[in-house]
C-alpha cells in the first residue's frame, strides 16, 4: 500500500494535487477502488481512493490510526 505524507489533517475526504496527483495517477497507476495511506504527524489514515482526474485523486478517509511506525524516542539535533 502506497503511503503519502501531508501537513494538513484529512477529513473524511481528502483531494491530492499536484506532484502527488500526477505520481497516484501516472507512476502508480493507481485507479478507483484501491488503497493507499495518508501519514499525517503521529497519526495514519488509511484511505481509498474514489476518483482520478487529470489535475487531482480524491480519497475517501476510512479512519484514523496511532501511527506505530514511529520510533518511541526523540532526538533534538542542535546547530
Amino acid at each position: 500500500m502506497a503511503w503519502f505524507f501531508s501537513e494538513i489533517e484529512p477529513n473524511d475526504f481528502y483531494t491530492f494535487t499536484g506532484e502527488q496527483a500526477r505520481h497516484i495517477a501516472l507512476s502508480l497507476r493507481m485507479k478507483a477502488g484501491e488503497e493507499l495511506t495518508i501519514c499525517c504527524g503521529d497519526y495514519i489514515y488509511p484511505c481509498v481512493v474514489e476518483a482520478i482526474d487529470k489535475t487531482s485523486v480524491t480519497a475517501r478517509v476510512l479512519g484514523k490510526e496511532k501511527c506505530q511506525n514511529e520510533p518511541s524516542v526523540s532526538i533534538t539535533l542542535l546547530k
